[in-house]
């Protein structure tokens, strides 16, 4: 009888002791998930502020006479509505992309001998805070009388171009995709190089080169991962280094996997690079060795300093498009 009552009480020892332990493993993964939480939050809390704070930098050098503290509020009011939009969309939604200039310029004839032109890049080419009748696919299809698509997404990269290209689903819904293309035009800056490698925009498709730069790999990562400052700004850091060594290699790599696609898919379209701002690091000979014409701002003889060409965040003014337009079409004699 004592026996079995010694067992009992072991019994129920062990018993209370495996409660114990697991209320301590419950309350062990409880402390690490709040604590992980928590320094996500913050970790969050001070990317974004190191985001805005770039951000509002950015701006101050291109316009050195504007408000700070408007400018603080205009970004700060567009990072929320950026972290803030649906989390399961796919690097871009349809609305993002400004409609054909067919669509509103009713009163321009068509000229039904010419083909269509196709405008890529980030913001430039979209026309931030110009409206649809002075961006630069609307001034172009006034000058030269054709549809001019624009394919231009701000914040974006040839990241977002190659993407585009390599879904047929989405570049269907954005172009008809005919043998009535002449031209696709990307307009480059600078800033896009660095754009390869951060994430300027939440979501971003993500590629990786092969050790030679001579093929670009796609990784699908999931949506929610890539919208997170945090992931952002890790993701710029890992790859500073490369930046630094090789952006000008991977950027002649998705120039050349573009044109490529270009090639297959619009058998008789011609890639364009207008460059916008000048630079002089990157080897343009030998892209247009790979049938690529390359057309830089000097070779236009276009000084675009003066603010008139400039908006109030220093993106090209409807001016500066009145300028460019006439040149660039007499230089592709479209």
């Amino acid at each position: 009888m004592k026996k079995s009552t010694i067992e009992q009480l072991e019994g129920s020892f062990v018993s209370e002791r495996v409660k114990i332990m697991k209320l301590n493993t419950i309350k062990k993964i409880f402390f690490y998930t709040v604590l992980i939480a928590s320094l996500l939050l913050i970790s969050e809390f001070i990317f974004c502020c190191i985001d805005v704070y770039n951000r509002l930098q950015i701006m101050m050098i291109r316009m050195p006479n504007v408000n700070k503290f408007d400018c603080f509020k205009d970004i700060l009011k567009m990072n929320i509505s950026e972290y803030t939009r649906n989390w399961d969309y796919t690097y871009f939604d349809d609305d993002e992309f400004r409609p054909p200039a067919l669509y509103y310029l009713n009163n321009i004839p068509l000229n039904k001998n010419k083909k269509d032109i196709v405008l890529l890049g980030c913001s430039f080419t979209y026309g931030d805070l110009l409206e649809n009748e002075n961006a630069f696919h609307s001034q172009l299809s006034k000058y030269i009388h054709r549809n001019v698509y624009n394919l231009g997404l701000s914040a974006s990269s040839p990241r977002e171009i190659l993407y585009i290209f390599n879904n047929p689903e989405i570049l269907d819904k954005l172009i008809d995709k005919s043998d009535n293309i002449e031209y696709f035009i990307y307009t480059y800056i600078i800033d896009h190089k660095r754009r390869l490698y951060s994430n300027l925009r939440p979501l971003s498709p993500f590629y990786i080169s092969d050790k030679d730069y001579k093929r670009l790999i796609y990784l699908e990562l999931p949506s929610w991962l890539n919208h997170l400052y945090t992931i952002r700004y890790i993701n710029t850091i890992l790859f500073d280094n490369n930046y630094y060594k090789n952006n000008n290699l991977l950027f002649n790599l998705y120039m050349r996997e573009i044109n490529q696609k270009i090639k297959s898919d619009f058998k008789k379209a011609k890639f364009v690079i207008f460059v916008y701002e000048d630079d002089n690091t990157l080897d343009w000979e030998k892209l247009k060795k790979e049938g690529i014409i390359v057309i830089q701002r000097s070779d236009l003889n276009l000084d675009l300093e003066d603010s008139k060409y400039k908006v109030s965040d220093g993106h090209p003014s409807a001016k500066a498009w009145q300028v460019i337009v006439p040149a660039l079409a007499k230089e592709l004699n479209l």
